[in-house]
């Protein structure tokens, strides 16, 4: 049950502006307007591949087997985010890559409100959610990539809400929780953490009715129905229990930490292994001090989603925003507390008209940098990816029908958006769930270009695109065979055209 009092402060927190409220006004502001900065930079690999996968989906149906790439070519292709890339690519026809950038931002910006508007419905105060919002926008910043997963930021949001409150205050509104699995399980693979917060709050919920449950058979029935309505909702999809291959293919394949920066421990990356710390330690001390203001289920569900962002960078965001949901409220010195005395006359009085100010240069602001997205075009969005070097793609490819290529995994999809006339000849992309064991070790050596075959997951290929700071010793490699050209070289892309001889090397 929810502490005495937290109803009367939730509702103080809905209609009093105060100082705190300011605060969290002006943030947000700032992090609209960084997200906008950003949006350049925000733009990888994992945007094509949604692009690229959407449009597949929007010509062809859902996929069942691999043809735009040759290593995996007719293989089995469980495509679990086809309606996240279906929604992306129809957005992008609709406005351009600068659409999809700005739709992004929103759905970032909405989860870290909806997280707010949770933890001052959970009973937190301003005041709180105030000290814990840098470090969760922090966590973020780990996540900042247009593409499918930011879908599913929202959701996220309202499940640790609708879960967290079903803790405090036990409803029938916690079932709203099985259809957003089901759409989430269409979305994103993250759908697969958030199937197991669900069941774990099925696990609690049955101890913490424990002896009920010995007296009462009635008494299983929302404990169960929690704990199998996650593994249930993954299913509910085009492939139905084939999805397993896909989770086991990317969660549990040890070779991404290999290949993936993001899919690395989190102490490879010293900043965001602070911001997880930071966080955790706040989450420490909040149980230590105001364990009675915890339920189990949250203090579960935090410490499994900080486990996750510690093994991989990519948990990092959700961990966030587990914590940005929670910790208001479970270090607030007053949570569930009765409302205080009235505010003072000043901040009753001027405090709207200064939260409508801040609001209103906020929203100027915004929409301004909106507009000016909205109005680039693609090459100032696209920096990393130069329309020179596509452009001597195409020459080649043109000149050169039968020529196959290698790409690295940033730069293959984009490829594969760009020049549709690649499909099938490109030999492979970021999509690493499709290759086996030994494809997936030619990759590691290539890009070290270590070992004396370290050249054979691009053995055939004529033509080669490479990110020369991420492959600089492939490229390195590359460049110094015998007869190899570079025609096109910058600072995020070379292409070498290779002779016959080097190819089949």
């Amino acid at each position: 049950m929810a502490p005495a009092g937290s109803l009367a402060v939730a509702r103080r927190n809905r209609m009093v502006v105060s100082v705190p409220g300011l605060l969290l006004a002006g943030a947000l502001t700032i992090i609209g307007a960084l997200l906008i900065a950003l949006l350049p930079n925000d733009l990888r690999g994992d945007t094509w591949i949604a692009l690229t996968a959407g449009r597949e989906v929007a010509g062809h149906g859902i996929p069942h087997h691999e043809t735009l790439t040759t290593v995996a070519h007719g293989r089995v292709w469980v495509d679990q985010q086809w309606l996240a890339q279906l929604m992306l690519y129809e957005l992008e026809r609709v406005g351009g890559l600068a659409l999809i950038g700005f739709v992004d931002i929103a759905l970032v910006l909405g989860a870290l409100v909806g997280a707010m508007w949770a933890a001052l419905r959970l009973g937190a105060r301003r005041r709180s959610v105030a000290w814990i919002l840098p470090l969760a926008v922090w966590g973020m910043l780990t996540g900042l990539e247009v593409r499918t997963q930011a879908l599913a930021y929202p959701m996220m949001v309202a499940l640790l809400y609708l879960l967290a409150a079903d803790g405090r205050r036990p409803s029938r509104t916690v079932w709203w929780c099985v259809p957003l699995l089901v759409l989430w399980g269409n979305l994103h693979g993250s759908a697969l953490m958030a199937a197991g917060l669900v069941t774990l709050r099925g696990v609690t919920v049955a101890w913490g009715r424990r002896r009920e449950l010995a007296r009462t058979p009635r008494a299983w029935a929302k404990p169960v129905g929690l704990a199998l309505a996650g593994p249930a909702s993954l299913i509910v999809n085009p492939y139905g229990l084939g999805v397993a291959s896909y989770y086991r293919a990317t969660v549990f394949n040890p070779a991404f930490r290999k290949l993936i920066a993001e899919w690395a421990p989190a102490w490879h990356e010293p900043a965001t292994l602070i911001a997880v710390l930071s966080l955790s330690v706040v989450a420490v001390w909040g149980v230590t001090r105001h364990r009675r203001r915890t339920m189990l289920w949250e203090r579960c569900a935090l410490l499994v989603l900080a486990v996750g962002g510690l093994v991989a960078v990519r948990n990092v965001p959700w961990f966030a925003l587990g914590a940005l949901v929670l910790l208001p409220v479970w270090i607030d010195p007053s949570a569930g507390a009765a409302p205080a005395a009235p505010a003072a006359a000043w901040r009753t009085r001027w405090a709207p008209v200064a939260a409508a100010g801040v609001a209103a240069l906020g929203a100027v602001w915004l929409v301004q940098g909106a507009a000016n997205t909205v109005g680039a075009n693609a090459t100032t969005l696209t920096p990393e990816f130069p329309a020179g070097a596509l452009a001597m793609v195409r020459n080649e490819i043109d000149a050169h029908p039968g020529w196959r290529v290698y790409a690295d995994d940033t730069l293959a999809d984009w490829l594969l958006w760009e020049l549709p006339a690649l499909h099938g000849r490109v030999v492979a992309d970021a999509r690493f769930e499709l290759m086996g064991s030994a494809q997936l070790n030619s990759q590691v050596h290539l890009v070290s270009a270590s070992g004396a075959g370290w050249k054979r997951a691009a053995r055939g290929c004529r033509l080669l695109v490479i990110d020369p700071v991420s492959y600089r010793h492939a490229a390195t490699g590359f460049e110094r065979e015998p007869g190899a050209r570079t025609v096109y070289r910058s600072v995020h892309a070379v292409v070498i055209v290779r002779t016959a001889a080097g190819a089949t090397a």
